[in-house]
C-alpha cells in the first residue's frame, strides 16, 4: 500500500493509466477497506481529543467511529460521482458515449476507482490529526485536498477524454452550486423558523 501510495502522490498520471490498463479487483476492494480504516483513526483523534463528545456520548462514541466513517466514505463517493456527472453533462456532453450501456460502464468505473483517488488525502488526515492548530496541520490538509482533486481530474480526464480543464471546474463547479444552494435552503428554513416561532436573535 506504501508503494501504491507514493505513485499515486508522484506519479498520478501513469498510475491512474495503469490503473484503467491493468484493473486489480482485489487491490481496489482492499483499498476501499484502507480508506475507511483511515477515515476511522482520524475520527478517532479528534473524538478522543475533544471533551464534547465525552461529556455528551461518553463511551457510546466509540460506536460513532465505528460507524460513520464508512458512511462518510460512500456519501462522498456517491457525490463525487454525481458532480463528474453533472459537471460533465453540462460542459463536455460531446465526449459521452451515446450508448446509456457504454456511458453508465464509464460512470461506474468512477464509483469503483474512487477509493484511488481519496487514498493520499485519507493518509495525509491522518499525519494532520494529532497536530494542534499550526502550519504543519494546515499545509497537510491542504495537500489533501490537493492530491484530491488531481487524481480526480486524472481519473475523469483518462475515463472520458476531457481536457483538464473540463474535469477540474465541471465537478467544482457543480460542488459550489450545490453548496449555495444547500445554504440558501437552511437559511431560508432558519428565516421561517424564527419568524413563525418568534425566535428572539438575541439573548
Amino acid at each position: 500500500m506504501l508503494s501504491l501510495l507514493g505513485r499515486l502522490m508522484f506519479r498520478s498520471q501513469e498510475s491512474i493509466q495503469l490503473l484503467l490498463q491493468k484493473p486489480n479487483a482485489n487491490l481496489t476492494s482492499r483499498l476501499a477497506n484502507v480508506v475507511i480504516v483511515l477515515l476511522m483513526i482520524n475520527m478517532a483523534f479528534y473524538f478522543a481529543i475533544d471533551p464534547f463528545f465525552e461529556s455528551q456520548f461518553g463511551n457510546y462514541k466509540w460506536i460513532f467511529v465505528l460507524l460513520l466513517p464508512p458512511v462518510q466514505f460512500i456519501v462522498q463517493r456517491f457525490l463525487f460521482v454525481l458532480t463528474s456527472r453533472l459537471g460533465l453533462l453540462m460542459f463536455a456532453s460531446d465526449r459521452l458515449p451515446v450508448d446509456k450501456i457504454e456511458r453508465q460502464s464509464k460512470w461506474n468505473l468512477l464509483k469503483k476507482y474512487y477509493p484511488y483517488t481519496f487514498y493520499p488525502t485519507a493518509v495525509l488526515s491522518v499525519l494532520a490529526a494529532p497536530l494542534s492548530a499550526s502550519f504543519f496541520l494546515i499545509f497537510l490538509v491542504f495537500l489533501g485536498l490537493i492530491y484530491m482533486y488531481l487524481l480526480r481530474v486524472q481519473l475523469l480526464k483518462e475515463v472520458f477524454g476531457v481536457s483538464g480543464a473540463v474535469a477540474f471546474w465541471g465537478p467544482l463547479l457543480v460542488e459550489l452550486l450545490i453548496s449555495f444552494v444547500i445554504t440558501m435552503i437552511v437559511f431560508l428554513l432558519t428565516f421561517i423558523a424564527i419568524s413563525v416561532f418568534n425566535i428572539p436573535l438575541a439573548p
